[in-house]
């Protein structure tokens, strides 16, 4: 059962003063009606005290090789490994809008996603912050229009596919059009939402799809093909290394569960280290769950010089402000630390 589905009698008044307080505040903003932490520690029938049941914790996030950490926590067991009595399970949603709309409806407990969507989120009053940084990874736009070279090649008659509305590819995508066009939201009517497998699919298929803005390890295996160029990446958009993914915790769990708060945090960046130091087991994990790309190409994603396995935010300052600047926003946080959780306030984020 999950953690935030468990009720016992003793929660009943806890749980109609939680449910009286999401009426007065607004449901969106803070944890779904119903939700309660994990259960109290019982008693065995000798009158011992029994294990704590940690319950359930569901992890959301996407595709790509970005996630290569989420498969590695949930593949070896370490959150399972810190506190034993805790069932993990995870769900992948095709980008940050179905996985915003996952934590909201009540069936996703911790979520991964681009920074896009997560301050998107923020911006709109969700009570949730960073609570690891994923990566630092360039992200790009891929081309299969004969003889385009930069956004002015693109015209009425193209497509260009993304995970979503407000993702961090088409913030990426905005802050290149300012910069090429002038006009942050030139391009916002030739979008089309797809997950990252389907835009692959058909860019190579030579549909209406005339451009993708991807990730790793699609965004190199499409460049591979005949016919696909590259235009730009968003490395070369912001002028430095950036965060690309997040780990975004609500905070109605971390305040209800915090040892199995820490064990996620510890476990996830156990999971990051492991990558940084096993990049062939790491890509052959990639393989063994369905990943089709070359074990020899995933390795030389994995330990690419631009790609930096570290939970250290990096960019944030930048990417929000600049989306309230394109009207992606309404405000922008003073600082980094006022997005994140405190665990990663004594790095040098920025």
């Amino acid at each position: 059962m999950s953690v935030r589905k468990r009720a016992t009698a003793g929660l009943l008044l806890r749980g109609l003063a939680v449910l009286l307080m999401s009426v007065l505040l607004g449901g969106c903003a803070g944890r779904p009606a119903g939700s309660l932490g994990a259960a109290p520690v019982g008693e065995a029938e000798d009158g011992a005290e029994a294990p704590k049941d940690y319950g359930e914790i569901r992890l959301g996030y996407q595709f790509g090789t970005g996630y290569l950490p989420v498969e590695v926590m949930v593949e070896h067991r370490l959150i399972e490994k810190r506190l034993g009595n805790v069932k993990v399970t995870r769900q992948q949603l095709g980008g940050g809008g179905a996985l915003t709309e996952a934590v909201l409806a009540g069936s996703t407990d911790v979520v991964f996603m681009g920074l896009g969507p997560f301050f998107v989120g923020w911006g709109k009053g969700i009570d949730w912050k960073i609570a690891a940084a994923m990566q630092d990874m360039p992200i790009g736009l891929n081309s299969a229009k004969p003889g385009a070279t930069s956004l002015r090649d693109i015209g009425p008659e193209d497509r260009i596919a993304l995970p979503g509305i407000n993702s961090i590819q088409h913030v990426m995508l905005a802050m290149e059009a300012q910069k090429q066009l002038g006009d942050p939201r030139a391009l916002d009517e030739l979008l089309v939402a797809m997950p990252h497998p389907e835009g692959e699919r058909a860019l190579l298929a030579g549909s209406e799809i005339t451009f993708h803005y991807t990730a790793p390890p699609y965004l190199q295996r499409e460049r591979q093909q005949p016919g696909i160029a590259k235009i730009v990446d968003s490395y070369e958009t912001m002028g430095q290394k950036h965060t690309f993914n997040v780990m975004v915790v609500p905070a109605w769990f971390k305040e209800e569960n915090p040892e199995l708060y820490q064990a996620l945090v510890d476990a996830y960046t156990e999971a990051t280290e492991w990558v940084r130091a096993n990049p062939a087991e790491a890509a052959d994990l990639m393989i063994r769950l369905g990943d089709r790309t070359d074990r020899d190409e995933l390795i030389a994603q994995i330990t690419h010089p631009d790609v930096v396995w570290t939970i250290e935010p990096h960019g944030l300052m930048k990417i929000v402000t600049f989306m309230k600047e394109a009207g992606f926003l309404d405000k922008a946080p003073a600082d980094w630390r006022e997005v994140t959780w405190e665990n990663l306030h004594h790095l040098n984020g920025n």
